[in-house]
């Protein structure tokens, strides 16, 4: 068994207990703990924090997704 291992959706287990959200949201990879070894709770602290990152990520602005928009950031 490796450091990690694959135990829910987004949801990974360290060889240490610890359960850690692993995720994609607006592009950018999340990686955090959830501060728990009981999956049951981890199932619960994921859907509530992969909410809060979903719509923060509505809030924010994209950036820069295309060259024609780098450009327009630089002039």
């Amino acid at each position: 068994m490796g450091t990690w291992s694959q135990v829910a959706d987004n949801l990974v287990r360290h060889k240490a207990g610890e359960i850690y959200l692993r995720a994609w949201v607006a592009g950018k990879e999340i990686r955090e703990s959830l501060g728990t070894p009981s999956l049951r709770i981890a199932k619960l602290k994921r859907n509530e924090r992969l909410d809060e990152l979903r719509e923060a990520a509505k809030k924010e602005p994209m950036g820069v997704t295309k060259v024609g928009d780098a450009l327009t950031v630089v002039a």
